[in-house]
């Protein structure tokens, strides 16, 4: 899904929108409601197209945000979460409603590793420490 449209600042770096808007409003800027009813539309579009599908939605932090504050009433989301970078957020479509499974959660925080791979890591590190300590003089 298509990010936010900053209007004439999109494309620019950090440092050209300051240059050429310090004042930080950036003219033609897509408005939070715009943004969010966006997202929330072709969310419901796909999940309704696909009843019994799961679906991945790929898109920015405003956009993921505008839609996590909606459906959270506000508590999380645009103002309030600054999402980790490539973060996974669930979302589950029920009965016409749209709502949040989980949220802003890394990779590592979803795969948790069985004791078992655990216990062949630090016996991997532990060769490789064997390896360099023998190395040394």
């Amino acid at each position: 899904m298509l990010e936010r449209d900053y209007g004439k600042a999109s494309g620019l770096t950090a440092e050209e929108r300051a240059a050429r808007f310090p004042d930080g409003r950036y003219d033609g800027i897509e408005d939070w409601a715009s943004l969010r009813d966006r997202v929330l539309s072709a969310l419901i579009r796909s999940a309704g197209k696909f009843p019994s599908e799961d679906i991945i939605a790929v898109s920015h932090g405003s956009a993921i945000n505008s839609v996590l504050a909606e459906l959270s009433n506000h508590e999380i989301g645009t103002g309030k979460t600054r999402l980790k970078n490539a973060c996974v957020n669930m979302l589950e479509y029920r009965d016409d409603l749209l709502s949040i499974v989980f949220c802003n959660k890394s990779a590592d925080e979803l795969v948790q590793p069985t004791s078992l791979e655990i216990a062949d890591r630090r016996s991997g590190m532990e060769a490789m420490s064997d390896r360099y300590n023998a190395d040394m003089p």
